[in-house]
């Protein structure tokens, strides 16, 4: 197992593909670093929406075929994400 802490916004740049990416806080959508870096059939679960409203917990699914399959799990409140 990987963990790393540091700027969610830029992904993992040497860390390759990954099967799961869990990220802790809000963002008005879904950093495409972090869509590239997953593995066929890897799940990245995020918490999306403004900070100081309504956010969604999503699930986004690397189909085999490369497809992006996002549902929406439950509204959900947590810090923003912020870059740096």
């Amino acid at each position: 197992m990987d963990l790393r802490h540091g700027d969610g916004t830029a992904g993992w740049p040497d860390g390759g593909e990954f099967d799961v990416i869990l990220v802790s806080a809000t963002s008005a959508e879904i950093p495409a670093a972090l869509t590239m870096q997953l593995a066929p059939s890897g799940r990245l679960i995020i918490p999306l929406g403004n900070p100081d409203g309504v956010q969604r917990l999503t699930k986004l699914t690397r189909a085999p075929d490369g497809r992006f399959v996002e549902e929406e799990i439950e509204e959900v409140r947590f810090v923003p994400l912020v870059s740096g």
